[in-house]
């Protein structure tokens, strides 16, 4: 009897179909997956680097969410400010574009100016030591750069943003 059932069920998954025969996948159960463009991240003298690089030099830096295009190191002498930039889908400056720059217990709006950049100031408390992140974190259309700031025992050594919006 149990080689009856057998046979009965090897026939019935030959019936519906083998490797030979070509089943065309319904358009429900193809997986989707979009493809976020990938982020250019530059050292202090203009060099393009990797997110390896990234991570030994400037610690845990995230980002989620699309939109952020580069990271630009600003090493040696450095101001002591993170500066946003917001390009359109065409690679011009956005001018009055909203920019919100975020710590532990506040945040702030900015606007970007004519050229599409708008600039935050980091005090005392924005030092940080890697392989940690820095306290603060920037959101620009809803997507967000976390673990910026100042590294410690530099001359305010820092990156900061590209982005590209709709």
């Amino acid at each position: 009897m149990k080689a009856a059932v057998f046979i009965l069920i090897l026939l019935s998954l030959t019936a519906c179909g083998s490797a030979a025969q070509s089943t065309p996948t319904p358009a429900a159960f193809i997986p989707y997956v979009v493809k976020l463009p990938s982020v250019r991240v530059f050292d202090g003298t203009g060099y393009e680097r990797d997110a390896a690089w990234l991570r030994e030099v400037f610690g845990a830096v995230t980002w989620e969410g699309g939109g952020l295009v580069e990271l630009h190191a600003c090493q040696g002498d450095c101001p002591a400010s993170h500066v946003v930039t917001v390009l359109d889908a065409a690679g011009g400056p956005v001018e009055g574009y909203s920019v919100t720059w975020s710590w532990p217990d506040g945040s702030v709006i900015g606007y970007t100016d004519e050229r599409g950049m708008v600039g935050f100031a980091m005090g005392p408390g924005a030092y940080y030591t890697p392989p940690d992140g820095g306290p603060h974190w920037v959101t620009v259309n809803g997507s967000r750069l976390d673990g910026i700031g100042m590294l410690a025992a530099t001359n305010h050594e820092h990156i900061d943003s590209v982005w590209r919006v709709p």
